[in-house]
């Protein structure tokens, strides 16, 4: 996936994201590229980004921080 496919989708283009290297969660996710995206679900409504994920066949993972039970999905670029 390429970033600027990721550009062109409305609801994520809107959201709050980062790459996923600059985040504390990195150390839990070694295993994912260093490009890959963010989305917490306290910045970002990832009901709705999930689903445009899902239509554009955009490969993510959703996960819970059990620490704080913070939902966030990851994006694989």
């Amino acid at each position: 996936m390429k970033w600027t496919q990721l550009n062109q989708l409305p609801t994520l283009k809107n959201s709050e994201f980062h790459y996923l290297i600059d985040t504390l969660e990195y150390e839990l996710h070694k295993d994912r590229s260093k490009d890959s995206l963010i989305v917490y679900e306290y910045t970002s409504n990832i009901l709705e980004i999930s689903k445009e994920l899902i239509l554009n066949n955009i490969e993510f993972s959703h996960h819970i921080s059990e620490d704080v039970e913070l939902s966030y999905l990851i994006i694989t670029l």
